[in-house]
């Protein structure tokens, strides 16, 4: 057996722009910004894949691009956002793939924001007061308990 990468599809909900790619973690609240040639590895991750399946599928074959890939995949790994399992190793040798023309790498950029989280994570079906509907608001300024 062998370790692989395969991206959060429960959890996880991406999209593809010109050159960068946006996720969202909805268990987490979190988004993210996927540039340089992390929008390249999301794909690859959409299906089981090895770090070493991703270097070669990328054309970057030197130590240090594959230490980028590793830390990209990590910090996607510790987010929740990429899940590692186990995979028959004749299962990959299966598939057939395309080897990338060497160029110049790229690193993965990827950058995580927290400043939505409260929206993202919130239920509005379960999470709505009988009384006040959705979203319960806190009372206006200087309307709260009775401080006598």
């Amino acid at each position: 057996m062998t370790a692989a990468y395969v991206a959060n599809r429960e959890a996880v909900a991406a999209e593809q722009f010109d050159d960068e790619a946006v996720l969202i973690n909805f268990q987490t609240g979190t988004y993210y910004s996927l540039r340089g040639t992390a929008p390249e590895i999301w794909n690859l991750v959409q299906e089981p894949n090895t770090i070493d399946r991703i270097v070669e599928r990328l054309g970057a074959p030197d130590h240090g691009a594959q230490k980028a890939i590793e830390a990209m995949l990590a910090q996607l790994v510790a987010d929740s956002c990429v899940l590692i399992c186990d995979i028959d190793e004749a299962h990959l040798n299966g598939k057939t793939d395309v080897t990338a023309e060497a160029k110049q790498f790229i690193a993965p950029i990827v950058q995580s924001f927290h400043d939505l989280q409260e929206l993202i994570v919130v239920d509005p079906v379960h999470e709505a007061d009988p009384m006040d509907g959705w979203p319960s608001r806190p009372p206006p300024f200087g309307r709260g308990p009775d401080r006598s």
